[in-house]
């Protein structure tokens, strides 16, 4: 690959396929060509921007940055992939991995003893990672620092503007809707650069071992600091909107709203006594925050895919959490509202 002409950044497969590397699997992301060379006894996954947009080319950097930081601070983390090189002319990310891990398969939301391990990996990963991170103070040096734009006083009152002057109706609904809690927006509790953030918390970023019960994080390319809760947050807001009545891109048909609404309470509780071991059981505070950082989450996400692509698709998710929100403010109902849905151990 690196010795391939450089008139294009867009490597294909053919192109591979004439070189000395034989290529076992080919496949794209939202963002990336990668491919799978399969050795004797490991696997490199070279990964390399789909086109050379900024933004493309700037999240394959950022994922680079985040390896030459582990490796320029010799911090190991068996957590994470193994970083080979980066070929910054041809933008080209090669990581390195065992045979025994694989990717996580689709069912493993809707299969009880999968999800029970998925949720002590993930968990377990995210709280080791975020406290050895924490209050790093050359993590600014490398990565940049995230907000959800709803939190900012200042990017909220434009992102509201562009929002009312749009004809969908849902849009101008959910801006009267910010306005109208914004108190509560306010009121959350964000901390700066608290620790890094992979910001892009879902399943199929995760490989598994199986032999040895382990798992590894991959996939940095939004990494940045910020709020620890953020990783937790966005692992939540996938899950929730990955139920069934949310329609035909869901995540897994078979999911009910119980089943997620328990997988939820599980996934904050694991982590919460992971990260916090001294601390007691889980504070009304902790998961209050978590909950309304969510309903930011999904907002967020439907009003930019709205806004930057035309795609009218998950105000459905939006407003059914926005509802269960709204049926108090109490912190003692945030304790007990998961509670209140779950009828049956999952």
């Amino acid at each position: 690959m690196i010795n391939h002409p450089k008139e294009t950044i867009n490597i294909g497969y053919e192109s591979l396929q004439d070189g000395n590397l034989e290529i076992n699997e080919y496949f794209k992301s939202s963002r990336n060509n990668i491919f799978k060379v399969v050795l004797k006894d490991k696997v490199l996954i070279l990964k390399q921007p789909d086109n050379d947009e900024k933004s493309y080319i700037e999240t394959i950097e950022n994922e680079a940055n985040f390896y030459s930081f582990l490796r320029e601070e010799n911090i190991l983390l068996d957590s994470v992939g193994e970083f080979k090189h980066f070929d910054s002319e041809n933008k080209i990310l090669i990581q390195e991995s065992s045979l025994k891990y694989d990717s996580i398969e689709s069912d493993t939301l809707t299969d009880k003893e999968k999800i029970s391990k998925f949720i002590e990996g993930v968990t377990h990963i995210l709280s080791q990672i975020h406290d050895r991170f924490e209050n790093n103070e050359k993590l600014p040096s490398y990565f940049d620092t995230f907000k959800p734009t709803l939190l900012d006083k200042y990017k909220r009152p434009l992102l509201l503007e562009d929002m009312k002057k749009s004809r969908n109706k849902s849009l101008k609904d959910l801006a009267n809707k910010i306005e109208s809690i914004k108190d509560i927006i306010e009121s959350i509790e964000w901390i700066d650069n608290e620790t890094i953030i992979h910001r892009d918390i879902r399943y199929q970023n995760f490989i598994y071992n199986s032999s040895e019960s382990k798992f590894k994080l991959i996939d940095w390319e939004m990494a940045a600091t910020g709020d620890s809760c953020w990783d937790i947050v966005t692992f939540c807001s996938i899950i929730f909107k990955s139920i069934a009545p949310i329609g035909p891109n869901s995540l897994n048909t078979l999911l009910t709203p119980k089943n997620a609404y328990i997988i939820i309470k599980r996934i904050i509780e694991a982590y919460y006594i992971k990260r916090y071991p001294d601390k007691g059981p889980l504070p009304a505070s902790f998961l209050k925050k978590v909950l309304r950082l969510c309903e930011i989450n999904l907002m967020e996400t439907y009003i930019k895919a709205f806004l930057n692509r035309g795609i009218d698709e998950g105000y459905f998710a939006v407003k059914k959490f926005t509802e269960l929100l709204d049926t108090s403010y109490s912190d003692n109902f945030y304790l007990t509202y998961l509670n209140n849905k779950i009828n049956e151990s999952y």
